[in-house]
This record gives structure tokens, C-alpha cells and sequence, in this order.
């Protein structure tokens, strides 16, 4: 009887020592990918968008970059309060699942005659480059990448470098920019596809804007990456329109 309660609790003890190691050497990692929640908004009861990122170990390494200019950047005599802000993650590394993704950036009202988009293979290779003009409005503007036999799809598992610079003429060469990167996933991956949640739930709020539930869900995707202080910007649409 003592021998068979002796053998017990050493199995016990066992057990317990080598999933206690397991546990100490091996990183647990638990990344939700979009999903559908019932939520209730100011349209009643319908699926709308939620995002959870749940990590006991955060093992996301930062790709070099900003999202936003160095410290007292402006365009002309006053600096605004909020800076040209890029909608990206904190690690500067974004992931998609689309061909051609849509980016987003917050813009200050400020004297700008133009802003541009360049994205760049991780090799510097030049892939798209194009120049818009300035809206000298301030809000939340987004571009997508053209889907014409101009520019080939994104590459599955390559890294972009992309870059967005608003031009002064006060400012010479020394144009106000950020920069982030992006890669392209498979369908089923396990990243965190934010370039898509972004665009997807901007699309949500601009078809209804009055929608607080919306609203919330947009705020709480921004906050999740520490853009809190551009998430009550309204979103402006489109930048549109190559400058000659």
C-alpha cells in the first residue's frame, strides 16, 4: 500500500517537473486573426469586424522605420499638433493577404505643394513611385496600390519597404516622411493581417458613418498599435490625381 502511494507521487512529481520545463523553454504565442462578432450599433444587430491579439510571449521583431517625422517637423511656419502619421504597426511590419493593399496615413493641414508614395523591393529595387497633390486638408487618407499590368502583384513572403513623403518648399530637399514595410501572406496564415483589418473596417465606417459601434471597433483596432491620438480623425478618402 505504501509502495503503490510512493509510486503515485513520484509519476506525479514526474509529470509535473517535465511540463513545468516544457512550458519555461517553449514560447506561447496565440495570434487571433479577424474575425466576426455580433455587435449592436446604431443599424441594429449585425456582424461587424473584432480584432484580439492574445501574447504570453511577444516574439514580433521591428523592421526598421517611423511612423512619424522626426520631432518639430512642420511645413511651413507652424507645427502641427499632430503629425503626418503612418497607419501602421508598432514594429513597422504589416501584413496582407491582398495583391495590392491599401496604405493609410493620417495628413496635417499644412502647406504641402505635394505628397508621394514610393515602395521599394528589400534590395532598394524601385517597384512604384507616384506623386499626388496636396489636399491642405487634415484627415485619414488612403491609396491602394494600382491593379494594372503596370505594377506586378506582391511577391508571397517578401518583404516592401514603403515610404511616404509630404514635399515642402520651405523645407528644400529635406521633405517630411515615414516609413513602414509590408509583406504579403497565403490565405490561412497565422500573422495579423492589419493592412486588411484597416481597410476593411475603414470601408465599414465610410458606408456608415454614423454607426457607433463602427466607431468603437475603429478606435480599439488604432489603440491596439498605439495610435491613440489619430483615432477620432475622420477619414477623408482617397488620394487621388498624379500631379504633373
Amino acid at each position: 500500500m505504501f509502495w503503490t502511494k510512493s509510486r503515485t507521487t513520484l509519476i506525479t512529481f514526474c509529470i509535473a517537473f517535465f511540463v513545468g520545463l516544457f512550458l519555461s523553454v517553449v514560447p506561447l504565442q496565440v495570434i487571433a486573426q479577424p474575425s466576426n462578432l455580433q455587435v449592436q450599433g446604431q443599424s441594429g444587430n449585425r456582424q461587424s469586424p473584432a480584432w484580439f491579439t492574445l501574447r504570453l510571449k511577444d516574439e514580433r521583431r521591428p523592421l526598421p522605420g517611423r511612423r512619424e517625422p522626426a520631432a518639430g517637423r512642420g511645413c511651413g511656419a507652424n507645427v502641427p499638433n499632430l503629425p503626418l502619421t503612418a497607419l501602421s504597426p508598432e514594429t513597422n511590419l504589416g501584413f496582407t493577404i491582398a495583391a495590392y493593399p491599401k496604405f493609410f496615413f493620417y495628413i496635417p493641414q499644412m502647406s504641402a505643394t505635394a505628397v508621394k508614395f514610393t515602395l521599394l523591393q528589400e534590395d532598394d529595387n524601385k517597384v512604384y513611385e507616384k506623386t499626388f497633390p496636396s489636399s491642405r486638408i487634415s484627415g485619414i487618407f488612403d491609396l491602394r496600390l494600382p491593379d494594372d499590368k503596370s505594377l506586378p502583384p506582391l511577391v508571397v513572403g517578401k518583404n516592401y519597404h514603403w515610404y511616404f513623403q509630404i514635399t515642402c518648399p520651405q523645407l528644400g530637399s529635406g521633405d517630411i516622411y515615414v516609413d513602414g514595410w509590408v509583406q504579403r501572406v497565403s490565405r490561412g496564415g497565422q500573422n495579423n493581417l492589419w493592412y486588411d483589418s484597416v481597410a476593411t473596417l475603414a470601408e465599414k465606417r465610410r458606408l456608415n458613418p454614423d454607426d457607433s459601434a463602427l466607431a468603437a471597433a475603429w478606435e480599439n483596432l488604432l489603440r491596439s498599435e498605439g495610435l491613440d491620438k489619430i483615432a477620432s480623425q475622420p477619414l477623408m478618402g482617397s488620394l487621388r490625381g498624379e500631379k504633373p
